[in-house]
Parts: C-alpha cells; sequence; structure tokens
C-alpha cells in the first residue's frame, strides 16, 4: 500500500514538473512566433513585381449554387503590384473574362488602387473619349484587395503581426512538413464570425505559408497558400500564390473556384514613391469621395466642384458605388471592380461570413 502510496506520489510530482516544462516551452515557442511575425511587418522593405493570374470556376460552382451557366468560367489578366510600409499599389491590365478559355465574353478596363498609407483609392484608367467618365473612388479603410501580401504576410488586408497584438490568433500546436520542417498552427475568431486556420513556417522567416478561413456557419472555406516561396535579398516571397474557394457539399468541402497568381519580377529594396500618390485626375471625371461622405466632379483646372452627399439620393448624381476588389472574378474570383461603358458592376470576390 505503502509503495502504491508512493509511486502515485513519483508520478505527480512527475506530472507537475513536465506540465512546468511543457508551459514554459509553449511560451517561448509563442513569443519567439510574435517576434517573428511582428520582424515581417516593422521590418518589411519596399518591393514590386508583376504578377500574371488566372481564375477558374468548376462545374462544382454551377451546381452547388445553381449559377447561370451562361457566366464566364475563366478570367485571366495582369497586375503590378508595390509596397512600402503600411502604402500599396496595384494596377491591373485590361481583364478578359471567357466561357472556358475560348469565347471572350468581356474585356473589362484598367484599374489603379492606391493606399497611400490614410486613403484607398480606386480609379479606371482615363476615358478614351468624351462620351465615358473616369470613376474614383476613395475609401478609409486598407484595402484587402487579395495581391502578394495575402499569401505569407496578411490575412484580408490585416497584417498578421496586428492579429496577434489583438490576440486575435492563439498558438495551438506544431507539426512536421517535408518541405518547411517544423511549422506552428495557430487559429483565431474572425471579427465577423468564422474562424481561420494559419500555419507559420519558422525557416521562412515566420511566414504564413497557408491560411484557412471558415465560413460562421462552415458552409463556406477559403484558402491562400505560398507555394515555390524563395529567398530574395533576404525576404521570403511566394512564386506562386494560389487562393481556393471551396463550399460544404455532401459532407465534404468541395473546391468550386480556385485562382492561381503567377509572381515574377521581384524587386526588393526600392520602389518609386511616385506610385503611391494619386494619379491626376482627368477633367470631368466623377469622385465619390467616402471620407468626406461627398460626391464630386473634376473641373478643367483640376479642381474638386462638390455634386451632392452620398446617401442623399434626392441630390446625389446618377453614379453607381465603386467597389475595390482584390481578385477579379465575378462573385469570388478577385473582386476587381468590372467598369462597363459608362457604368460600375459590382462584382464581390468570395469571402467567408
Amino acid at each position: 500500500m505503502r509503495l502504491s502510496i508512493k509511486c502515485i506520489s513519483y508520478v505527480n510530482l512527475l506530472l507537475f514538473f513536465t506540465l512546468i516544462i511543457a508551459s514554459r516551452c509553449y511560451a517561448q515557442s509563442r513569443e519567439e512566433i510574435r517576434e517573428g511575425i511582428k520582424h515581417n511587418q516593422t521590418d518589411f522593405p519596399a518591393v514590386q513585381a508583376d504578377v500574371m493570374y488566372k481564375a477558374i470556376r468548376t462545374d462544382d460552382y454551377y451546381r452547388i449554387l445553381e449559377a447561370d451557366r451562361s457566366m464566364p468560367t475563366e478570367n485571366t489578366g495582369t497586375y503590378k503590384w508595390a509596397a512600402k510600409g503600411s502604402k500599396l499599389y496595384l494596377s491591373f491590365d485590361r481583364q478578359i473574362l471567357t466561357k472556358k478559355g475560348t469565347d471572350v465574353i468581356s474585356s473589362q478596363k484598367p484599374t489603379v488602387e492606391v493606399y497611400n498609407g490614410q486613403n484607398h483609392t480606386v480609379l479606371t484608367e482615363p476615358p478614351a473619349s468624351e462620351a465615358e467618365k473616369q470613376m474614383v473612388d476613395i475609401q478609409k479603410n486598407r484595402p484587402n484587395s487579395v495581391n502578394p501580401l495575402e499569401f505569407g504576410y496578411t490575412l484580408l488586408g490585416n497584417w498578421y503581426n496586428d492579429l496577434l497584438e489583438k490576440n486575435a490568433l492563439r498558438l495551438v500546436g506544431n507539426k512536421q512538413t517535408t518541405t518547411h520542417g517544423k511549422v506552428y498552427i495557430l487559429e483565431g475568431n474572425l471579427s465577423r464570425g468564422g474562424k481561420v486556420v494559419c500555419w507559420v513556417a519558422p525557416s521562412r522567416n515566420y511566414l504564413v505559408i497557408r491560411a484557412e478561413m471558415l465560413s460562421k456557419d462552415g458552409s463556406d472555406r477559403n484558402t491562400y497558400e505560398a507555394q515555390n516561396i524563395e529567398q530574395i535579398n533576404g525576404w521570403w516571397f511566394p512564386k506562386i500564390g494560389v487562393h481556393t474557394w471551396s463550399m460544404l457539399d455532401g459532407g465534404k468541402y468541395r473546391r468550386i473556384q480556385e485562382t492561381r497568381h503567377h509572381i515574377k519580377n521581384i524587386t526588393v529594396g526600392t520602389v518609386d514613391d511616385g506610385l503611391f500618390q494619386i494619379p491626376q485626375l482627368q477633367p470631368g471625371a466623377q469622385i465619390q469621395d467616402h471620407v468626406e461622405g461627398k460626391f464630386f466632379l473634376v473641373g478643367a483646372n483640376g479642381e474638386r466642384i462638390f455634386q451632392g452627399i452620398i446617401g442623399d439620393k434626392s441630390g446625389a448624381p446618377e453614379q453607381k458605388p465603386v467597389k475595390s476588389s482584390g481578385w477579379l472574378f465575378m462573385v469570388s474570383f478577385i473582386t476587381l471592380l468590372l467598369i462597363g461603358v459608362g457604368l460600375f458592376v459590382k462584382w464581390r470576390r468570395p469571402r467567408t461570413a
């Protein structure tokens, strides 16, 4: 009996010290991750690149969502990307919407997005004729457009470091991988509901090599995955970023849309500061300034001419809202604003609820 009591005491003591060691290792790993991810934001260099993307809808998209099969199945295009500190620049060339890569359904106008650290501005290219109007939209928040930062450094426009600072992510474990060695797994809840799981690779300077977001009811899953990761001037960047939207169907997640971003010509260290300045607007351009809550028209000398209050239908000019988008496919591929002749057609990119 005494022996049994002694054994139990020793086991309890061993468990106690094991818990202490485990908690210290957990705290050490957590701080290690915090420091690594903090460095990725506070010391992030000036960088720019060219990106070619291709977005494809699967047959499951039309079946599960009961969507119109006359809608485009593919979207291809290119864009230039630059980042410096909190500033962001995206310049989308003309995008082509097709039906299974053959019939061209439409070709949308080039668009520029600029975040200068304070305001986010989206504008179309200057019109080719007086019958068209250059459209401009100004927002306060940093854009959550899909860009190379979303494959390792940000989540829907939010730096992972900021999410850690807000305790929105917590360490839940680690696993061993053949490509990246040990990776840490972080979990958290999205502010709008739902859940996010991130895989962080210490061997890649704490790059988030995969992020998975689930909607509140679990019916939608969006994943952002960094592939073909290479080191350039001490920083790790994916050569391919894959954004996948899946939906729960018959107890399984089925891929319904996938966008692949091929990132090339990556330059680290120098970026033209002029990219983060708002381009000169053409006379006649229509502005929706959500920061001021007003509509403006650009005059002959570049001055703003007040046109009305946003939300006041009686005094507002006839103009559809301009919406920034990161992925250039209707409903979910890359929510880019799609502009028709003289008007904007609102598209949205796939998001979890």
